[in-house]
């Protein structure tokens, strides 16, 4: 449900829907704590997760995703809703309650499409290469793309 200029708008309401039905669903069941966080880990984050590859959402974007799936889970996972969130997103190694978070995940996704074709004789490698050739063009710099510094160069390329 992307858009040639990159507008993720409608990508952005189909996922707010399916939150609202998942969160519609699980406001109506009466479930224990475990089948709850069960829920939540294998049947609409996995929805979400699913989409990112292809998204480009902003952080509030995804706040936006992620804030009625919250409030609805967390008190059906007994966890409570005004936890924070870096302790929420954090994983289990770092004492966190390992909710992923789809702005990382996202983010995670993107880099692993560029190692897993950055190599190949593939569409997507043209397409990733083109994409960084734009950014390094748009941005009006002789330096290669990766050796650009982000703090200085992030701000001028283009949203995508």
């Amino acid at each position: 449900m992307s858009h040639p200029d990159c507008s993720m708008e409608d990508q952005v309401e189909a996922m707010q829907a399916k939150v609202a039905k998942w969160v519609d669903g699980i406001r109506t069941k009466r479930i224990n704590a475990t089948n709850a966080w069960c829920c939540l880990n294998s049947t609409i984050m996995k929805t979400l997760e699913y989409i990112l590859m292809a998204t480009t959402l902003t952080a509030d974007k995804s706040g936006a995703i992620m804030w009625p799936l919250l409030q609805a889970a967390l008190p059906k996972c007994r966890v409570q809703k005004r936890f924070p969130h870096k302790v929420m997103f954090g994983t289990k190694r770092s004492q966190g309650i390992d909710i992923p978070s789809i702005s990382v995940t996202q983010t995670v996704r993107h880099v692993q499409a560029i190692i897993r074709h950055g190599h190949r004789s593939l569409p997507s490698h043209d397409l990733h290469l083109h994409n960084m050739e734009a950014v390094q063009c748009h941005s009006g710099s002789e330096i290669p793309f990766w050796e650009l510094p982000f703090k200085l160069y992030g701000g001028l390329a283009p949203e995508g």
